[in-house]
């Protein structure tokens, strides 16, 4: 992973193939870091891989399990006491967590209304 970021040949990192190979190592990686709850290393490589381009932004897989990381960091920061933290990843964990029922269920469906009612309850 960290090999292929060390790459600097701008023709070699803005073809498909390199972003498909980087977006492949990154997926593997966050399930890796998932399945052993390593949540902020997880959310870590998550914001890289939606910032690969377009098609890796809009993945609502990728956008699900960050709002997911977003609301374990939202949580520990409020057992923690930490007020900053908190209303950071509030809104973190709210951004993405729309981002995700918008690319699943469509802007205009009911599904994303009642998701979106749903996340803005508390």
């Amino acid at each position: 992973m960290n090999f292929l970021e060390r790459i600097q040949n701008q023709k070699v990192k803005d073809t498909d193939t390199f972003r498909d190979l980087q977006a492949n190592i990154y997926r593997e990686y966050i399930k890796h870091q998932l399945a052993l709850k390593n949540f902020l290393q997880a959310m870590d490589i998550l914001e890289r891989y939606i910032q690969i381009g377009n098609k890796y932004y809009e993945d609502s897989e990728a956008q699900g399990f960050l709002a997911n990381c977003y609301e374990r960091a939202y949580r520990l920061s409020k057992k923690n006491r930490d007020d900053i933290a908190r209303e950071k990843y509030d809104i973190l964990r709210k951004k993405h967590g729309l981002l995700y029922a918008e690319f699943k269920f469509g802007k205009n469906s009911s599904d994303y209304l009642e998701f979106s009612k749903e996340l803005f309850k508390d």
